[in-house]
């Protein structure tokens, strides 16, 4: 059985990463998947599924922009402002907290939840092909279906922009939003029923580039709150546009 939270970086755990992640694109690409139980599960009509539905946000998309403003476009035709919010923390990962809430007595059609990814500016999934980073990202791309999205030409932008630019450590406030990814796999690694669940990828600003390089500017400290509070914003607006209720955060910065 692999286990995705081991530290060390070991041959065994790289290995076990790797295959892992060899695994799934396979799965993707061949548009199915078998648990344990036998049960074959079809992947091909949620990865077209998935592909259409994937949208790119730019760094000054209107709509996000003004995330402070109540949108009235949203699904929530007349959102409701003072229902209680409830907020959780708990130590573990993603992927086992998207499937905690699936398989909650509460969940219901109306709560659909939404994932918050921290992802790498210019390579969809992070590097995870490769089994030697242990992240979120990565975790996620070996446990799902996300990265049929993230290789989309509707993300591809997304990519394009960081490539050519890094803001100096900033990033952009371009961001992905993935609408229906299947969970694949469970938090030990073994194939899984499947979940669906949406995303949005966004990639946090470098502080520690940003303070290597200011230079000790006193103000730096304050823009980075500025930025980081800004695209946090945008990505809650994107989760708001589409519907999700049940939000899975994560530790989001570098």
């Amino acid at each position: 059985m692999m286990s995705w939270r081991v530290r060390t970086e070991t041959a065994e755990p790289v290995v076990a990463r790797k295959r892992a992640a060899t695994e799934t694109i396979q799965a993707i690409r061949d548009g199915n998947y078998r648990t344990h139980d036998g049960r074959t599960h079809q992947l091909t009509l949620r990865n077209r599924q998935l592909e259409a539905n994937t949208i790119y946000f730019g760094p000054q998309d209107p709509v996000l922009s003004n995330w402070r403003v109540p949108d009235l476009d949203s699904k929530d035709v007349e959102p409701e402002r003072n229902v209680p919010t409830d907020i959780h923390f708990k130590l573990q990962t993603t992927l086992a907290a998207a499937r905690e809430w699936a398989e909650h007595p509460e969940a219901s059609d109306d709560s659909k939840i939404g994932i918050l990814q921290c992802g790498d500016a210019v390579r969809p999934g992070g590097g995870f092909e490769n089994g030697r980073h242990d992240c979120q990202e990565t975790s996620l791309a070996r446990g799902t279906n996300v990265t049929h999205s993230l290789n989309s030409a509707s993300a591809r932008p997304f990519y394009t922009l960081n490539q050519g630019n890094n803001f100096n450590g900033y990033w952009s406030d371009a961001m992905i939003f993935s609408g229906g990814v299947t969970l694949l796999r469970d938090d030990a690694g073994d194939w899984a029923q499947p979940v669906e669940v949406d995303f949005v990828t966004s990639s946090p600003v470098n502080a520690s580039q940003v303070r290597e390089t200011s230079m000790q500017v006193p103000e730096v400290e304050q823009r980075i709150t500025d930025v980081m509070e800004q695209r946090m914003g945008k990505a809650l607006r994107v989760f708001e546009l589409h519907g999700d209720k049940v939000l899975i955060l994560t530790g989001f910065g570098a």
